[in-house]
């Protein structure tokens, strides 16, 4: 039991971290996307997924819980980066954050023509994995 609670704590975490350290340059640099940053991103969500699965399967409540918060920032940042771009709004304090949260779909980019298709697209599936999330949580907690 142990074990899977660390798997499922550590995983996400590597892939975080793997994310940002392989599509960072592209992804402040503004350069184009490559087939690299798409296997990330692919990776990334794929991997999210299979931790998502097995911490509701094994019905991990403190996860689950940890992991909705983190998908409430990431769908917080993605729709700030939506609004700046859209308004061409300045938000210096948030650089730290968009660092770090989304650098990992930068992969996206490959099928976007602008900087704003790519923030949606994020903050739509951030807002269906952090429902369903919830909704592993409420099962969790009902069971």
């Amino acid at each position: 039991m142990r074990r899977k609670v660390q798997v499922l704590i550590y995983l996400p975490a590597f892939t975080i971290i793997i994310g940002i350290v392989l599509n960072m340059p592209e992804f402040f640099k503004g350069s184009p996307a490559t087939i690299k940053n798409l296997i990330v991103t692919v990776l990334y969500i794929g991997i999210w997924l299979i931790v998502l699965s097995l911490a509701s399967r094994h019905k991990e409540r403190k996860i689950l819980k940890y992991y909705s918060v983190f998908w409430l920032f990431t769908l917080f940042f993605a729709l700030l980066s939506v609004y700046i771009n859209t308004v061409y709004f300045v938000a210096n304090w948030a650089i730290p954050f968009v660092g770090l949260l989304l650098p990992q779909w930068y992969g996206i980019e490959i099928f976007a023509e602008n900087l704003l298709f790519t923030n949606i697209t994020i903050s739509s599936v951030s807002l269906i994995i952090f429902i369903a999330t919830l909704l592993s949580l409420k099962r969790a907690h009902i069971a």
